[in-house]
């Protein structure tokens, strides 16, 4: 006997007493059935209920032949009731309403799109943290484009429609039913309506739990839309999840706008400025190195004497330290080695042939307890203190002579 579905005539009841119609022991639990049921299994993109039987924690819900199945999690030894007897069903409100909202949100944002566009929804996905639909249109659907559904969307919420469920018995008695998509069932069917069936905001095939009215729904709110193959992928949210997710983003905002010393709507304008002078200084930054750059390297160039030529600088980061060796490669007599005391490394360059750089370094600073390597024109080596990078060094003078 397939099981009365209570949920399908009345949403809002969240207690129930039913008799168990079939009881198979599984894994941590009880696999169960009952005459009647509050809980509905998931199904038309949407995640199944969840709730308590006999106080006992369900772990699935889900429908084959006409059956719902429930699986609770039931430890070894405690007492649950036998087949034929009653138990007690007590839904989880908060996820059902929640599901209710986020439904309903998605009939309406899709009939939006239709509306609009002529755009079908093609996929619906009901996530932890958003829901997409995906949208088949003739023309891109921009990100204005999915704004201006939002807002209609929004508009319908506002406007508190009534939320109707059909019960069709043949799909040739639906001919005259405005469905945004076509029938695929062919009995038996159950098309959601949002407004006068007549003329409604969205008309569907549907098999989940909705809100009575559209006004229950709260808010929905478009997070982004994306080309995905050939159809356009909307995400976004609605009810209590999309108005706990806005309230976050709107306390950063908040504390952003403190930051900034502006209101949270100024913020974009005030970061793109700050942004800009920024830049500016980058720019100034980048041109001053520069400058010093050029200035180290003629002071090097001047001073270049045969043999090892060692200087030392502190104020400039490694990678400047390189571009300045690496502009003087034709001049250097034979080494030249630049150090960086705090990184406590010493940059080694040459014009590849009367040194090897990489060669030097790999045969000579492990005795030093230090690493690197490089090429034959420029290579770093690194140690553990300034001891050993004076000493490793002094080595190169000794040893270059």
């Amino acid at each position: 006997m397939a099981t009365e579905k209570i949920y399908e005539r009345d949403v809002y009841r969240t207690e129930q007493t039913a008799a168990i119609t079939s009881l198979e022991p599984v894994e941590n639990g009880f696999l169960l059935t009952l005459d009647k049921t509050i809980f509905a299994p998931s199904g038309g993109g949407q995640d199944r209920d969840k709730g308590y039987i006999n106080a006992f924690h369900i772990t699935d819900i889900y429908e084959k032949d006409g059956e719902i199945y429930h699986k609770v999690a039931v430890k070894k030894g405690l007492w649950f009731p036998k087949t034929g007897e009653t138990a007690n069903l007590l839904l989880d409100w908060n996820t059902r309403f929640s599901n209710m909202q986020r439904h309903t949100g998605e009939h309406i944002l899709s009939g939006a799109f239709y509306e609009l566009y002529k755009g079908v929804n093609k996929g619906f996905h009901m996530g932890d943290d958003y829901m997409t639909i995906d949208i088949d249109s003739e023309e891109p659907v921009t990100w204005d484009m999915a704004l201006r559904a939002e807002s209609y969307s929004n508009k319908v919420i506002w406007e508190n429609l009534p939320v109707t469920t059909l019960n069709i018995d043949k799909r040739e008695d639906a001919k005259d039913i405005p469905l945004r998509k076509a029938l695929t069932l062919l009995e038996d069917i159950k098309i959601v309506c949002v407004g006068n069936p007549a003329n409604p905001a969205d008309c569907v095939a549907c098999c989940g739990t909705h809100v009575a009215f559209t006004g229950e729904v709260g808010i929905i709110k478009v997070y982004k839309a994306e080309k995905n193959k050939d159809l356009y992928r909307i995400y976004f949210d609605a009810g209590r999840r999309a108005y706990e997710k806005l309230a976050v983003i709107y306390e950063q905002a908040q504390s952003l706008g403190v930051h900034y010393s502006t209101q949270p709507e100024n913020i974009f304008d005030r970061i793109l400025a700050r942004e800009e002078k920024e830049q500016a200084v980058r720019n100034r930054l980048y041109n001053l190195t520069q400058s010093i750059i050029k200035e180290r390297q003629k002071e090097i160039e001047s001073s270049m004497a045969s043999g090892t030529n060692v200087f030392t600088y502190n104020d400039l980061p490694l990678n400047d330290l390189v571009k300045i060796g690496n502009g003087l490669t034709s001049v250097i007599p034979l080494v030249l080695v630049i150090i960086q005391e705090e990184e406590k490394a010493a940059l080694l360059f040459s014009d590849g042939k009367k040194a090897d750089c990489n060669k030097l370094v790999k045969d000579t600073a492990p005795v030093f307890n230090g690493k690197g390597g490089g090429n034959k024109e420029s290579a770093r080596a690194f140690f553990t203190t300034l001891d050993n990078l004076m000493t490793f060094v002094d080595a190169l003078n000794k040893h270059l002579r």
